[in-house]
């Protein structure tokens, strides 16, 4: 059971890093052609990690339970904050960073 615990982990880890390669890819994509936008590096890694951690969930929902999958979806927000913030260069503003302490909150709270 511990296995697919961790590929759960796992896969949010890797749908962080997913979504920071969509938008990289978007950034250097900018003003050009969709063909420099949809086929460069970053987008294509970033669609392809995608993939495989849509069938790594399908394969860990055999057994984790769904409340514990909703559990990682809000760990991803984080992941993908954190991400972004520390990759990207983005700040968060008030509201954001108020989310952020909410989801944290939640996710505290959904574990005891």
């Amino acid at each position: 059971m511990l296995k697919f615990y961790a590929i759960a982990v796992t896969a949010s880890a890797m749908t962080a890093v997913g979504q920071i390669l969509l938008k990289t890819g978007a950034q250097r994509g900018k003003g050009g052609e969709l063909k420099a936008l949809y086929l460069n590096p970053f987008v294509l890694s970033g669609y392809a990690i995608m993939g495989l951690v849509t069938l790594m969930n399908l394969y860990a929902f055999k057994v984790v339970p769904l409340k514990a999958q909703v559990f990682f979806l809000g760990f991803v927000l984080l992941l993908v904050t954190g991400m972004s913030m520390r990759l990207l260069g983005e700040r968060l503003g008030r509201n954001e960073k108020i989310g952020a302490a909410m989801i944290f909150a939640g996710l505290l709270i959904f574990g005891l």
